[in-house]
């Protein structure tokens, strides 16, 4: 579904052609955006999907730009070190668990789950001491990431982030994926009741007025203002309830 036939929809659910419906075409646009913005942003893993990927970063720049499809960023990984050398992967978390037995192995030991989960209980203690390396910011307007203090040289970021679904293929555009989400009926629902929201607020303006032949014509401002937020409040619920998946968005660092 495009654009242009999400607005047609919403119009005609308005009452439209039969009823004048006072809103313009940017209205309604506008609506469809946020309400797509907001689908993505808190419908985990039904609009975004959890993903890794890191970044090397070079000397002297602070500011880098992340691939396109990214929502935003959950946490990040500098223990990696710099490139220079490969000591670092003596200490990696999978040198560890490998080399006490706690990864299977045909010719070794398979070992078990309680030593697995210690040791992982004991390196999410030492991360409470430990700091990293930088600290960053995320610009979502921008889609950049700004490492603080800049680097001296060449380091590799792992970052965890949600990106849109199918950003990271080779073949995907935003304009395929917002048709995706232009046929999502929450997506339409939320759009819907925006527009509701907008046409409250210009109707209750002209709540009362005088015109020729009549004493004064009633508009329906304040009804369809609090009907809107009923639908918002229920969609919102809805969204939390049956679209996020897992605990949704942790909390953004920055």
């Amino acid at each position: 579904m495009t654009k242009q036939e999400l607005a047609e929809r919403i119009m005609r659910d308005l009452g439209y052609p039969l009823i004048k419906i006072e809103l313009s075409s940017d209205h309604v646009y506008d609506a469809i955006d946020d309400s797509v913005h907001k689908f993505v942003k808190w419908a985990v893993g039904n609009a975004t999907e959890e993903t890794f990927f890191t970044i090397p970063t070079s000397a002297g720049q602070s500011l880098y730009d992340l691939p396109q499809g990214v929502v935003t960023i959950i946490d990040y990984d500098d223990t990696g070190g710099s490139t220079s050398g490969s000591v670092n992967t003596l200490f990696t978390v999978e040198s560890f668990l490998y080399s006490m037995g706690y990864y299977p192995d045909l010719g070794r030991n398979y070992g078990n789950l309680v030593s697995y989960h210690m040791a992982l209980d004991f390196l999410q203690t030492l991360d409470r001491y430990i700091t990293n390396q930088f600290t960053y910011r995320y610009f979502e307007k921008t889609n950049q990431l700004q490492l603080i203090p800049v680097p001296g040289k060449t380091y590799h970021i792992l970052i965890k982030a949600y990106m849109k679904k199918g950003s990271i293929l080779n073949s995907w555009t935003e304009e395929e994926y917002n048709q995706d989400m232009y046929g999502e009926s929450w997506v339409r629902k939320y759009a819907r009741a925006l527009c509701k929201e907008k046409l409250g607020y210009i109707r209750r303006k002209f709540s009362q007025f005088q015109s020729v032949g009549n004493t004064g014509i009633a508009l329906d401002g304040d009804q369809l203002i609090q009907e809107a937020r009923e639908e918002k409040e229920s969609l919102g619920e809805e969204l939390k309830n049956e679209y996020v998946y897992d605990t949704g968005f942790g909390i953004d660092i920055g």
